[in-house]
């Protein structure tokens, strides 16, 4: 185990670190505006909000499948489902 640690201290890279710390920094922010955007009820703000959201994460999905073209199919889905949600809950508020 103490073997693995020292491998992986070896190969660490400040650089990279830094670029990830950024990086989800940046996530975390749009996540918050998408957040307060749906507590608004302001329905396009909040799906852009959320496809953005999406998009960005689900580049992690081509480590797994090794096409970027299922990125757009996991934002798009994410900014109907934002958009149709938060529409129907603005019209439920303004009843």
């Amino acid at each position: 185990m103490l073997h693995q640690i020292h491998a992986l201290a070896h190969t660490f890279s400040w650089r990279i670190a830094v670029l990830l710390f950024l990086a989800y920094a940046a996530i975390d922010a749009v996540f918050v505006l998408y957040t307060l955007a749906v507590t608004k009820h302001e329905a396009g703000k909040a799906a852009n909000f959320a496809f953005l959201y999406y998009f960005v994460v689900a580049i992690g999905v081509v480590q797994y499948v090794h096409n970027f073209l299922y990125i757009f199919a996991v934002a798009s889905g994410s900014w109907l489902g934002t958009y149709l949600v938060t529409k129907r809950q603005a019209a439920k508020v303004r009843k």
